[in-house]
């Protein structure tokens, strides 16, 4: 049952749309990387509902980050 979705985030490091996706095989969830060139071979696994599959894949390490620097005030430029 492989299915896309557009609530994922993007490959991050190729860009490339990803999957999500119950094997028979297996009793959790997994979601990986659509492009098999993708020179990284990424996929999270192990989780017990979609949802939180879909949340590991796309958290970004530089989330936190993003959002601080939209919310620090940028000092004023001092005239020389």
């Amino acid at each position: 049952m492989m299915e896309q979705s557009g609530e994922l985030r993007p490959c991050p490091f190729c860009g490339s749309g990803a999957l999500c996706d119950f094997p028979d095989a297996y009793t959790t969830w997994q979601i990986m990387c659509d492009n098999n060139n993708c020179p990284v071979d990424l996929w999270v696994w192990g989780f017990s509902s979609r949802e939180a599959a879909i949340a590991a894949w796309n958290t970004r390490a530089d989330d936190g980050l993003r959002e601080a620097l939209q919310m620090t005030e940028r000092p004023e430029k001092v005239k020389a």
